[in-house]
């Protein structure tokens, strides 16, 4: 049973692998946000696969030795590499200690407010199924002329808050899911103009060539017609599009972006409304009507059976540009009632 002070203020899961300057970053970010001695830290460190990351495997292990101002800090060091199953192992222990907890990778960076806009997020939307996270990032060249709690039909996963009986339950099989969503034409429409940038990866999720369960959040967010709760300027920098991380490129966008400096606060008596503008500007952030026209290649794809045909919707996709848009924008028009 979650005591009070779980309640209060989340438990904070961190993953870390070989990234010791970025860890250490990371940690000293939260360690100045406010309720950071109230918090308590789960860390994965994941060992070393080979004699490359081992040095930077004991660095980061000795930096953990001497992490202090948090409230407790519960380390999870195997010596052998896991794969990232140890991560999935401590998130479980995470879940049992509290009813609702944080989520974070290494290379985040993080307001001195972040903290308390999550935990504040977590208590007061704690009944509300429409919300199904508090998130502290927010997307690069957002425009919002105030600071403020917003909503919308989306989900980022540097750094964001959960609640145990609104999350996804250990046994959910993402292969299984991508593949219901290119079985039901209405709901990869629902999901590929919400967000384009998912199709493609639901593609690679369903032949099991993936595993992204941030992907797999957002499009149950839009199926669902689910919502997050979002800063309008961002409270989180990531830092990890630098090479050395999985599964990211180079990309200075995000480590320069500008993060709050001052609480972000928010407004018990008014409820918070998606606005149709702001959904449209994450919309078109993600690849826009380009990208979601050119998603249809992948529907087709998924559901013809004809491997000639198949081959020419693979092709069609790889060598699309803006020039056949409208043309195909036509011709799909009819088949999916655009």
């Amino acid at each position: 049973m979650a005591s009070m002070d779980n309640k209060r203020y989340a438990p904070v899961h961190v993953s870390v692998y070989d990234r010791p300057e970025h860890f250490k970053q990371c940690i000293e970010s939260l360690k100045n946000n406010i309720g950071a001695e109230e918090t308590t830290l789960f860390i994965s460190s994941d060992g070393a696969r080979d004699s490359n990351s081992l040095v930077k495997v004991k660095k980061v292990r000795e930096y953990i030795k001497n992490i202090s101002g948090f409230k407790r800090v519960f380390l999870f060091a195997p010596e052998e590499n896991t794969g990232g199953k140890i991560r999935r192992e401590v998130r479980q222990k995470v879940q049992e200690y509290s009813d609702r907890y944080i989520i974070t990778e290494d290379d985040n960076i993080f307001s001195p407010y972040f903290l308390k806009f999550i935990n504040d997020g977590l208590r007061i939307y704690e009944h509300d199924e429409h919300i199904r996270s508090i998130s502290g990032y927010m997307y690069p060249g957002f425009k919002e002329k105030k600071i403020k709690p917003i909503l919308l039909r989306a989900y980022a996963g540097w750094g964001t808050g959960h609640w145990l009986h609104k999350d996804i339950s250990p046994e959910f099989n993402q292969k299984h899911f991508a593949l219901s969503v290119f079985a039901d034409q209405n709901v990869f429409k629902k999901i590929n103009y919400g967000n384009p940038h998912l199709a493609p990866m639901l593609k690679r999720i369903a032949e099991e060539t993936l595993n992204a369960g941030d992907a797999i959040k957002s499009s149950l967010i839009l199926k669902n017609d689910h919502y997050s709760v979002f800063p309008s300027v961002s409270m989180v920098r990531n830092i990890g599009h630098d090479g050395t991380g999985e599964h990211c490129g180079i990309n200075n966008m995000f480590s320069k972006q500008e993060i709050c400096q001052i609480e972000v606060v928010y407004d018990r008596d008014n409820d918070l409304t998606c606005d149709d503008a702001d959904q449209l500007w994450v919309f078109n952030y993600f690849g826009g009507k380009y990208q979601a026209i050119r998603n249809m290649l992948i529907y087709l794809e998924k559901n013809t059976t004809n491997e000639i045909y198949r081959i020419i919707c693979r092709n069609a996709y790889r060598s699309f540009n803006i020039f056949s848009v409208n043309y195909l924008h036509k011709k799909l028009n009819s088949y999916f009632n655009l």
